[in-house]
């Protein structure tokens, strides 16, 4: 859903962005 998207973009944008990578499947670095 857009709304769904366009959360996912403002959060990444303006908030944590780890969180979105994992959250989009990449894996952190440890």
């Amino acid at each position: 859903e857009q709304k769904i998207l366009n959360f996912i973009d403002y959060f990444n944008s303006h908030f944590a962005k780890p969180f979105v990578w994992k959250f989009e499947g990449f894996k952190e670095r440890d």
